[in-house]
């Protein structure tokens, strides 16, 4: 239920014919679902809890994108016009946009190379997507992977079906 409220309010924000947010619903809109990130959360922290040998690198990595979330938190309110960028403005700069300038004058590499333009359709851009499209389809063949490894569900449970004595 929380999955399909969640959709139709993203399907309904998309539809607006003013929106444009780099790609994204802004942020008034999407206050409704932060209970859904909550459980995304909670999910992630149980995950990390029932690791075992994987527990101190995903601890790590959960502690990284926390420190990145809180760093952009930060940036965002000291320089609130970080988050201003018209499409018109992206495509006639061919940057990448006010945030990843800000972030590149702190982090080298510049980490907004990384990413796919939704402005600018070019072939770096479709070979930026498709080796993200690529990255994760491997996480989830390697997700799929582990849950079989640790014993995890691999055919529907048979307690569902009448027992005959």
């Amino acid at each position: 239920p929380l999955l399909l409220g969640w959709l139709l309010s993203f399907l309904y924000i998309a539809d607006i014919a003013y929106w444009w947010a780099d790609g994204s619903p802004s942020s008034r809109y999407l206050v409704a679902t932060v209970p859904l990130l909550v459980v995304a959360v909670a999910g992630g922290i149980e995950t990390i809890w029932l690791a075992g040998r994987w527990r101190p690198a995903l601890s790590v990595a959960a502690w990284g994108a926390a420190l990145w979330s809180l760093y952009a938190v930060f940036s965002y309110a000291m320089e609130p016009t970080l988050g201003y960028d018209l499409a018109t403005d992206v495509r006639a700069t061919g940057t990448a946009g006010r945030w990843w300038l800000y972030v590149g004058k702190v982090l080298r590499p510049d980490p907004g190379s990384a990413f796919p333009s939704l402005v600018l359709i070019d072939a770096r851009s479709v070979a930026l997507s498709l080796a993200w499209l690529a990255v994760a389809i491997g996480l989830g063949v390697v997700g799929w992977w582990i849950g079989r490894s640790i014993g995890g569900p691999t055919e529907p449970t048979r307690r569902l079906q009448p027992q005959r004595h």
